[in-house]
């Protein structure tokens, strides 16, 4: 499969990885698009992308594209990103790096072989972090639209803020599913 998935592990080892893949398929600099994300990764960057797939190698026999930060990528982009993960170009690879798989889009997970680093962290939570974050669920699952909208917003920080918080109340979540003592740090 010319599509590749890097999830897991910290970003240290995911770029690691990268550089791996990249020398186990000689594959030189001159030969590698690397897209990072300002912000977000738009369609104009994944048009734009396109176009630089359609290109013959410079200096390799194959070329890779890589997407740094791929849980980054909008709707629009990865949308537009399907039909180059379904067929890239011959002797081209599309690799997307990310730490969590379930932020894209199943179609985009589905067309790439997965390399998964290594699981997430444990993430350890005091008991007054636990409470809250259960208070938080309980204003998800019961209370009303405002409520929900007034939690969102004290919540709505910045992006990896967002984030870091939807990983804490996974664990949360996870650890009421299996019916575990709840993990905390004293």
């Amino acid at each position: 499969m010319d599509s590749l998935l890097i999830t897991g592990g910290t970003e240290e080892e995911r770029i690691k990885k990268v550089k791996r893949l990249l020398i186990d398929q000689e594959i030189s600099q001159f030969d590698t698009y690397n897209l990072y994300p300002e912000i977000s990764i738009g369609i104009a960057e994944v048009r734009e992308l396109s176009q630089w797939l359609n290109l013959k190698p410079y200096q390799s026999k194959k070329k890779a594209a890589v997407i740094f930060e791929a849980e980054k990528l909008t709707i629009e982009a990865q949308s537009a990103l399907l039909k180059n993960l379904e067929e890239p170009p011959a002797n081209t690879f599309i690799i997307l790096v990310t730490p969590n798989a379930d932020v894209l889009l199943p179609t985009i997970v589905s067309r790439c072989q997965l390399i998964n680093l290594s699981q997430k962290p444990q993430i350890l939570l005091s008991e007054k972090e636990v409470a809250q974050l259960l208070n938080h669920l309980i204003i998800l699952f019961s209370d009303d639209i405002g409520e929900k909208f007034k939690l969102c917003q004290e919540i709505e920080k910045s992006r990896e803020e967002a984030i870091d918080w939807l990983n804490k109340e996974i664990t949360v979540l996870e650890l009421l599913l299996k019916n575990e003592t709840l993990k905390t740090k004293k």
